[in-house]
């Protein structure tokens, strides 16, 4: 077997690529050993006192840093607001005692409970004199806000989301929320207790995603500006001319940055999932939104961390685990105008006892399609089809938890999918072309974890995930009277070990080391006869150095933090990858944060690429400027990179590579209480890119960029290289084939698989928030958005690069999200601003002009929860969401003579005015 190795490098940590590896198999595991025992020594010789540094500010604020620095779960009732000013507490105390020096005076007390630590206001009871007991109302208690459930204080917000209602959240969250550090992992770092990573991370809570008014994910994350809805999606399968191939199952994508979807790693619960298409990509329609706790986005390179495809970022969808009773939640949704219709049932049950908690939910969701007859802009296609496809999903998510001993605990999650998908479609315009296509998606799997305190500040983590998705598609083409069936599967099983914690206390603070190995298995089914499969292992390292902060803190050094990571993976079908990323914190006053990171990634062939196939040769006749004729008698070969009759002749594929810099800045005014903004700028080279040149055959010599590949005049020995490799020959021309070696070609273009392309990629992301306490409830207001500065290729090395910013089907350089909203008890009301800049259609000679494209959404909610406790309608809420409230049409594409279609569906819907009413209750 071919082994391709190639080895990333980050400067000032890695040595320079060369073929060697950096590490092999067995030095590492020597060394993390070393390391690991040394760590666990000198942790286990700490003392039980926190070093903390906290100033003087809103108590929402103090006790999200003090659950942080103190390692200790705590939450804070809903009445703990930002006018109530805790104490300053610098220096190193035990954790009691730093909590006492917090709240003295500030008219707050601290109830120590079975789930940690509440803070409540102290209240004076009616009829006690002078005595002060804390308040115990069941609106209070039924407001009480866990710090393990990821509150997002707005203070402390600094990157791009949506801003919820409280404004105590929003898009782009640099900073993490306080969290119950010995069992929470933040996304883009293996390491407990981060919270303020030097990557760029976007928190969604569940907030975010039920003000936001969608009916699935799918639409919610396609809101992002950081995500190009160009990625593969159900509308776009439908739309004649679309380009969608690989998507066989009818699923959606992410597609961060518009690298591509094989550029986005999309985790669930932090695990990998099966994929999708060819394997190319996770399909996220089928995890139902009422399931879904937060979102995480990393929005820079990661396989430092997490391996393969965290080219453009990472998705982490993190599962709901915790519910006390049941929660049952009904939804009907219409457009204004045409045919489309949904429906979305859920129940979901959980409970917790004294030593764990189980939770389950739910869910049905019906989707009716949309007619191309039905908009104006489709309506005079002389096929009609369906825009949207008729769906049914039943999902059915799980978790639990339970403490085996008060150091070992065991977690395990489970998932089941269906989707049924119905089309009618037109594969191109004219009699003859409408195509039915009926399919039946499964997706389910599963994982478990053993979780092991080791030491007062190391925790050791084993577990195992499995995940399989198939699509069964049955194709009808009535003209012909023709029937295809297809059936793809594709399967992942891994196994995982790892343990992280403090090594030893700086002035600083706690210096934090976390390795970790494992083995994945990938299976790929494309049909019924074939299978691929590979192996993958792997090895980590990662660190957190504070070099200021806590008692060392000083003028213009408020805290400083590097942070450094490294990870080698070896596939047995596609050689090897070392990537390493480092990383700066870095605040000269309370108020401002400064961040880069600098780090490789990679993208692994897929297995369908990776493994030996069937390679053609077609001989044609070719447009050729330097022809006296003006056409050119060529041999094109096209196919995988290993062909099935001589794999040994190919070159094997290897991963792809990415240099991805970012750097940015977080703020937070003292002068505008309420006021913050950030800003991220970053950089991606992506190398190496997996191409075939050989679909583009019609420009082969027209086309500049495909010279290096083109040979002229070829000899025999050129001819014959070629067709050794080739399982089927096919001639479209006059040329007898025993003149192929004897000089009765002009031309030979080798158009197989390669890693050849390359893309430059850099923009900035953007986020401003204000929020405050006005008309007796909580205004906030926010503006993000993401303004791509370049977004160009390169087919071949050697060749030029082209823009791709702007044009018709791709990623538009502007795109924004701005909101308004305002809450208190009872009611929330949100309102969103969703805008794309102008481009042009670069399909039209001369280019033709796409205008730029504005909607509203909207969104009202009452909360009965202050009901009485008789009353039915007691933790009732009910939601109306207006999405694109003004039914803006998309920008009209001229599209005539071509399919009819006129519009971009790569970057414009066509649902128009949805408008959805939501019922839910709690029991």
């Amino acid at each position: 077997m071919h082994t391709n190795t190639k080895c990333h490098s980050v400067r000032a940590i890695l040595s320079p690529r060369s073929s060697d590896h950096l590490f092999n198999r067995w030095q590492m595991i020597v060394l993390s050993a070393l390391v690991f025992g040394m760590s666990l020594a000198v942790a286990d010789a700490e003392t039980k006192k926190k070093t903390f540094s906290i100033e003087a500010q809103p108590a929402r604020h103090s006790l999200t840093l003090y659950a942080r620095q103190a390692q200790v779960q705590l939450g804070f009732a809903a009445d703990v607001t930002d006018d109530i000013v805790t104490n300053a507490v610098i220096g190193e105390y035990d954790v009691s005692q730093a909590l006492e020096l917090l709240l003295e005076g500030t008219g707050l007390q601290a109830e120590h409970g079975e789930r940690g630590i509440i803070i409540r206001p102290v209240q004076r009871a009616e009829g006690a004199g002078s005595v002060d007991e804390p308040a115990t109302t069941d609106a209070e208690t039924t407001s009480l806000k866990l710090v393990k459930s990821l509150t997002l204080p707005s203070a402390q917000a600094t990157q791009q989301t949506t801003p919820s209602v409280a404004g105590r959240s929003g898009t782009n969250q640099h900073v993490q929320p306080a969290q119950e550090f010995d069992n929470i992992i933040v996304t883009g770092t293996n390491l407990r207790g981060v919270t303020n990573p030097a990557s760029p991370v976007i928190v969604f809570n569940r907030e975010d995603i039920e003000l936001a008014g969608h009916t699935r994910l799918v639409e919610f994350i396609q809101s992002m500006p950081q995500n190009f809805q160009g990625g593969l999606s159900d509308t776009a399968g439908n739309i004649p001319g679309s380009g969608e191939g690989g998507n066989s199952g009818v699923g959606t994508s992410v597609n961060l940055r518009g690298l591509g979807a094989g550029a986005t790693l999309v985790l669930v619960n932090g695990r990998r999932v099966a994929p999708a298409g060819i394997g190319s990509f996770v399909d996220i329609s089928t995890i139902p939104v009422s399931a879904v706790e937060r979102i995480e986005v990393v929005t820079d390179g990661s396989s430092s961390i997490y391996g393969s495809d965290a080219v453009g970022g990472v998705i982490n969808i993190i599962i709901r685990d915790e519910l006390d009773g049941a929660e049952t939640t009904v939804r009907y949704g219409s457009v204004t105008s045409g045919s489309r219709r949904e429906w979305r049932a859920s129940q979901a049950f959980g409970g917790s006892w004294s030593s764990g908690r189980g939770f389950i939910n739910y869910e049905y969701l019906r989707e009716t399609p949309l007619k191309s007859i039905e908009r104006d802009y489709t309506a005079l296609s002389p096929t009609p089809y369906n825009l949207t496809s008729d769906i049914r999903t039943h999902s059915v998510f799980a978790s639990g938890s339970q403490d085996v001993s008060s150091r070992i605990s065991v977690s395990g999650t489970g998932n089941w999918a269906s989707r049924d998908t119905v089309s009618d479609t037109a594969l191109a315009i004219g009699d003859g072309f409408e195509s039915s296509q009926d399919v039946e998606v499964k997706q389910y799997g599963g994982s478990l974890s053993l979780e092991v305190e080791l030491t007062e500040s190391w925790q050791a983590d084993i577990s195992t995930t499995y995940a399989k998705y198939s699509s069964d598609r049955v194709s009808e083409l009535p003209a012909f009277s023709r029937v295809t069936e297809t059936t793809r599967k594709s399967e992942v099983l891994s196994w995982d070990a790892k343990a992280d914690g403090a090594v030893f206390s700086t002035s600083g603070g706690d210096v934090q080391f976390g390795i970790g190995a494992g083995f994945r298995g990938e299976e790929f089914e494309p049909n019924e006869t074939t299978a691929y499969d590979r192996d993958v292992t792997y090895f980590y390292a990662e660190t957190l150095v504070p070099l200021f902060g806590g008692e060392n803190s000083r003028a213009g050094l408020r805290s400083l933090e590097l942070s450094g990571a490294i990870r080698h993976e070896d596939y047995s079908d596609a050689g090897q990858s070392t990537d390493g990323k480092i990383g700066v914190v870095w605040s000269p006053i309370s108020q401002l944060q400064l961040r880069s990171t600098y780090g490789t990634s990679f993208r692994a062939p897929l297995l369908v690429d990776a493994s030996p196939g069937r390679n053609r040769a077609n001989i044609f006749n070719a447009t050729d400027p330097l022809s006296p004729t003006g056409t050119s008698v060529g041999l094109l070969l096209i196919g995988n990179a290993l062909s099935e009759g001589a794999p040994e002749l190919g070159t094997p594929l290897g991963p792809e590579d990415a240099e991805v810099l970012t750097f940015g800045f977080d703020y937070d005014s003292k002068a505008v209480p309420g006021l913050s903004m950030s800003v991220t700028y970053y950089d991606i080279e992506y190398t190496d890119r997996i191409a075939e040149p050989g679909a583009r055959a019609s420009t082969v010599l027209t086309n500049p960029a495909f010279a290096p590949l083109v040979i002229r005049n070829p000899t025999a020995a050129d001819v014959e290289a070629l067709l050794a490799v080739t399982t089927q020959l096919a001639n479209f021309t006059d040329v007898p084939e025993e003149e192929f070696t004897t000089g009765g070609l002009d031309f030979v273009h080798d158009g197989r698989t390669a890693n050849l392309a390359q893309t430059k990629n850099t923009g900035i992301d953007f986020n401003v928030r204000y929020s405050r306490e006005a008309f007796r409830g909580t205004i906030s207001a926010g503006l993000s958005g993401t303004y791509v500065l370049t977004l160009e290729d390169q087919i071949v090395p050697g060749a030029p690069f082209f823009e791709r910013l702007d044009t018709f089907a791709n990623p538009i350089s502007l795109r924004m999200r701005g909101n308004l909203s305002w809450s208190n008890d009872s009611w929330s009301t949100a309102l969103f601003v969703n805008y794309s800049d102008e481009y042009v259609d670069n399909t039209r000679d001369p280019e033709a002009p796409i205008a730029s494209f504005t909607t509203v959404d909207l969104t009202i909610r009452y909360d009965f929860t202050g009901q009485g406790r008789g009353s039915f309608l007691r933790d009732t809420t009910l939601s109306f969401t207006a999405q694109n409230a003004f039914d803006r049409d998309p920008p009209f594409v001229d599209d005539s003579d071509l399919f009819n279609r006129n519009l971009d569906v790569r970057n414009h819907s066509v649902l128009g005015r949805l408008l959805t009413l939501q019922l839910s209750k709690s029991w």
